[in-house]
């Protein structure tokens, strides 16, 4: 199967990997960084170890996700983890649906707090989240 991606041939019974290395981005927001990787393994496994930044600052993930794609459905893996400078560093767990006309789930994020994003009760452009518990609000405009 020829490649969306430059030349060559693209084998979906092996696993993919994109490298970031110095890449930036600018747009209305700012400089966008990236370095790392994104490993997509047959059966739709994602391991992402990488470095976002923005002008405010950066982030480090080390997630390893697992998505059943006949059913939209991602479960965070046993590791998974997310550092941002200045707010700290956060376990991530649980299993989510993504899909808007049946979200289900959560996306659970346990560092100093715990953070939770609720899909099951997900309105169409925003997604309620609460902090140890006590509904905290929603991110809205997810377009």
């Amino acid at each position: 199967m020829p490649s969306s991606l430059g030349e060559g041939e693209y084998d979906p019974t092996r696993a993919t990997v994109i490298t970031f290395a110095g890449y930036s981005s600018e747009d209305g927001d700012g400089v966008w960084t990236f370095d790392g990787t994104l490993r997509r393994e047959p059966g739709n496994r994602l391991d992402l170890e990488l470095t976002a930044g923005l002008d405010v600052g950066e982030a480090h993930s080390d997630l390893r996700i697992d998505c059943e794609s006949a059913i939209m459905e991602c479960t965070a893996l046993d590791g998974s983890r997310i550092d941002v400078t200045g707010l700290g560093a956060a376990e991530v767990s649980g299993t989510w649906k993504l899909d808007q006309q049946d979200p289900r789930g959560s996306l659970i994020l346990a560092g100093a707090d715990v953070l939770e994003l609720d899909f099951e009760r997900a309105t169409e452009n925003c997604i309620p989240y609460s902090i140890d518990g006590e509904d905290a609000g929603e991110i809205c405009d997810l377009e």
